[in-house]
């Protein structure tokens, strides 16, 4: 009974040891995938932060090039109000055509209601400000207007040799 009762206890330290292998293995398999996990997690975190700090970088960029262009182009308008006149001045006189035609339009159609006396007082009051326009547009300075006209165009320009290229793009030589 003893040899039975060793050959069993054998059996179950065995049994017992097997079971403890096992264990063992799935306890290195889940550390080894625990490691890999953590490792890919870095990874994917550093990748994640390189794209995040380049498109800071850019978005940096970005924003250093529109202050700087913001800047200039207000630095410009205000350094040169001549010319952010002439532009709006100009946007008005483009809407005040804009309304001529539109009251011009409306004065030439046959309306039942308005006399002809309306329509003549409109019509006249609207040549009186058409005139004005006129007169207000031929006052201004020469020279403000010379702004939109390229250099090579003017009569009074200092430089007046042909471009390099020449009229058809050949090579003209120098004087």
């Amino acid at each position: 009974m003893h040899c039975k009762h060793t050959l069993v206890e054998e059996q179950v330290d065995g049994h017992l040891q097997r079971h403890r292998d096992e264990i063992y293995r799935f306890q290195q398999g889940l550390t080894y995938v625990e490691e890999k996990m953590a490792y890919l997690s870095y990874e994917r975190a550093k990748e994640t932060w390189e794209v995040m700090e380049t498109f800071k970088s850019r978005l940096a960029t970005l924003e250093a090039l529109q202050q700087a262009v913001q800047v200039e182009v207000t630095a410009r308008l205000w350094s040169q109000p001549g010319e952010l006149l002439l532009r709006f001045m100009s946007l008005l006189l483009v809407l005040a055509c804009a309304v001529l035609a539109c009251v011009s339009t409306v004065c030439s159609c046959p309306l039942p209601w308005a006399n002809r006396r309306l329509r003549m007082c409109t019509m006249l009051v609207l040549l009186v400000l058409g005139a004005l326009a006129w007169q207000k547009l031929h006052t201004t300075a020469t020279a403000d207007w010379q702004v939109w006209i390229p250099s090579r165009w003017r009569l009074d320009a200092k430089n007046t040799r042909p471009l390099s290229g020449g009229p058809h793009g050949a090579r003209v030589p120098p004087a």
